[in-house]
């Protein structure tokens, strides 16, 4: 076993982030913290996404066209908040990573990293997934609103999203919206937020097959990973040290996630207003702001 892996699972067997003789360490780290924070050029902070929604709820009220109009703007307002979130937390981790470098010895970066960075990475590793399905449920609740809407009174729908808290099966989610223009843009958005060729990537890859354990190896030396492996009729598990995963690596695989989530918000957008253009055509509702 290599050094590194010894040196680091001493140092987590010594460092407790409540022990108080940490009090200082931690104290300078949030303050190197906040100046990396400010330092920030705005080109590379993560962008944010607008909260104004793409339809003015008030042009829906008491009008047959109200639930759609909630529905839309629940969805909206909610995915905004989460793209949001998202970017925050790549600039909070991009300016910890500022100051884990500054510390002053391993040990206290490591009382950092337990303390305040491994939730944080945690959270923003579960937000690429997270996105990726709360786009989709969006996408199917409020198309299921404007079937609602546009079918003829009496009508059957074979599918009713008000009952349930789970979307359909993915392909046939998007066969169902796929006569709006704005559909395929908004797929091809939606799936890059969490990429499908993950098991190629590092961060994704150990995300998945670990049950999303990144964060204890993070930055903490040499951890090892297994591999199955075919071989004369059966499977083999085959065990090997990966490199230390450091907290740049998880900070490059997620930028592109979010810059998707942004264009999926953005996308998003495009369908709701190709939805309200439907419904104008439609119902006799005010086309005022």
């Amino acid at each position: 076993m290599s050094s590194e892996t010894e040196q680091a699972k001493h140092l987590l067997g010594e460092v407790d982030p409540a022990d108080p003789k940490w009090d200082a360490s931690l104290g300078a780290g949030q303050a190197r913290y906040r100046s990396a924070l400010h330092q920030l050029p705005a080109e590379v902070r993560r962008p944010q996404v607008p909260f104004h929604a793409p339809v003015s709820r008030h042009l829906t009220m008491d009008t047959m066209a109200d639930a759609w109009g909630e529905t839309s703007e629940t969805h909206w307002y909610r995915l905004t908040n989460e793209v949001n979130d998202f970017g925050y937390c790549l600039d909070r981790l991009k300016a910890w990573q500022a100051s884990l470098d500054g510390a002053e010895s391993a040990e206290a970066r490591l009382a950092l990293l337990a303390e305040v960075v491994l939730p944080l990475a945690h959270h923003a590793l579960n937000l690429p997934m997270a996105l990726k399905s709360r786009f989709a449920f969006a996408v199917w609740r409020t198309h299921h609103e404007m079937d609602v809407l546009l079918s003829p009174p009496g009508s059957e729908l074979s599918s009713r999203s008000r009952d349930s808290h789970q979307a359909p099966k993915w392909n046939e989610m998007w066969s169902a919206v796929e006569r709006w223009e704005a559909t395929p843009r908004l797929r091809a958005a939606i799936e890059t937020i969490y990429p499908q060729n993950r098991d190629l990537d590092p961060v994704f890859s150990y995300r998945d097959r670990f049950m999303h354990r990144i964060p204890p190896y993070l930055e903490q030396g040499v951890w090892s990973q297994a591999h199955l492996v075919r071989g004369n009729g059966k499977w083999t598990v085959h065990m090997h040290d990966e490199p230390p995963l450091r907290l740049s690596t998880v900070l490059n695989a997620l930028v592109p996630s979010h810059a998707a989530a942004v264009n999926a918000h953005a996308e998003f957008g495009c369908l709701l207003r190709e939805h309200w253009a439907a419904v104008q055509d439609i119902y006799p509702i005010a086309r005022g702001g």
